[in-house]
């Protein structure tokens, strides 16, 4: 009766790692296929970059806005591989109320700075260069002082940049 039940153990013992070799080689193959299948399709979507940039800053002697006393022109390039949006302008801090305004245009009562940006924002297509212009007007500033502009674009902060009226 020892010797049956020996021989039983040896039975099992024996297709114990036959089993364990067909297993791991199942893993294994999925692993592989998997992997491969990975590489051919890769990530479901690549990261966009948004980024814009300005790449220069300067004041022009012609106003051509009735009541401003400057005209700022900011040249604002998108370098990023997505559609960039510039939706708001800071000036010292302040956010420019009043968008959309025109050559030929006028400055509202209730505003001494408007910019050239329309309603909505001003969008870039990849690669697009476009010239942003600041009319600012008023007694608050005088030849001299150092404006900072800021540029958001779809919620952040992405460009900061200064000049010195004159």
């Amino acid at each position: 009766m020892l010797q049956v039940s020996l021989d039983v153990l040896m039975r099992f013992r024996a297709g114990s790692p036959i089993i364990g070799i067909i297993v791991l080689l199942v893993v294994g193959t999925v692993f592989v296929v998997s992997a491969y299948v990975w590489t051919l399709v890769g990530p479901s979507e690549e990261p966009q970059v948004y980024r814009i940039e300005i790449s220069a800053v300067f004041q022009v002697s012609d106003v051509s806005v009735v009541d401003a006393r400057w005209r700022i022109a900011l040249i604002v390039n998108n370098v990023g591989d997505s559609e960039a949006v510039v939706d708001k302008i800071f000036v010292n801090g302040k956010l420019v109320e009043e968008f959309g305004v025109c050559e030929g245009g006028s400055l509202s009562g209730k505003s001494v700075i408007a910019t050239s940006v329309p309603v909505g924002g001003l969008r870039l297509p990849v690669g697009a260069k476009e010239t942003v212009y600041l009319w600012i007007g008023g007694d608050v500033y005088s030849s001299g002082t150092v404006v900072n502009i800021e540029l958001q674009r779809t919620g952040q902060v992405e460009l900061r940049r200064t000049i010195t009226l004159s």
